[in-house]
């Protein structure tokens, strides 16, 4: 993370970080819009509310209180949308320099599971809005397995991020960082994977082998 230089103009500012979202007072934000002035430009930030599930109105914030941020490819639970996605970052130029969709492909795991009836009172589209991927990233809820697997089963849960690389989908299916490489079958651990697998998965389905 880096705090907005205090000495940008305007242009560079817009450059920078028009159209991405950024940290203010430990919120995420997104900026809307740069106010052009000469002197002591502002952003206008949205930021998100969870409780709500939507964006606040702007608020025009001083850039030198914010700061910019880029994570690393990572698993993360969408609550209001109930089930996880993988963010992986691409290796492209990138002219603004905060968190901005563009610079990551999301992978949903088992998205066509959603049409599914048991799934019929979570109808819910894979769009997600680019403030609210960032909520999630920079203030990630892993859930227990145990705790995830029972809101599975009740059709509470299309699939949950049990940590910054590791998905488990309503189907069994186990993803590691966006790829899937094993499966839970009759309550045991199947590798899908020509190789060992990851560790990360290995410490947290140990009780399933």
């Amino acid at each position: 993370m880096l705090p907005i230089p205090i000495n940008l103009n305007a242009r560079d500012l817009h450059q920078w970080v028009n159209g991405t979202c950024v940290l203010h007072e430990g919120k995420v934000g997104e900026v809307v819009e740069v106010e052009d002035t000469a002197v002591d430009p502002g952003l206008y930030l949205s930021f998100w509310n969870e409780e709500a599930g939507g964006n606040t109105g702007a608020e025009l914030v001083p850039p030198h209180e914010c700061v910019l941020f880029w994570p690393e490819s990572q698993s993360v639970n969408i609550a209001r949308k109930k089930f996880a996605v993988h963010m992986q970052r691409t290796q492209q130029r990138q002219y603004r320099r905060s968190f901005n969709n563009r610079g990551y492909r999301q992978v949903t795991p088992d998205v066509e599971a959603m049409r599914h009836p048991r799934f019929q009172n979570l109808r819910v589209g894979t769009q997600l809005r680019q403030v609210e991927l960032a909520h999630n990233i920079m203030h990630p809820v892993y859930p227990p397995l145990e705790e995830a697997m029972r809101l599975m089963r009740e059709g509470d849960l299309l699939s949950a991020a049990l940590s910054k690389s590791v998905i488990l989908t309503a189907r069994g299916n186990i993803y590691y960082r966006g790829d899937r490489v094993a499966k839970l079958h009759d309550r045991r651990l199947v590798s899908l994977c020509s190789a060992f697998l990851p560790k990360a998965v290995c410490s947290l389905f140990g009780g399933y082998t």
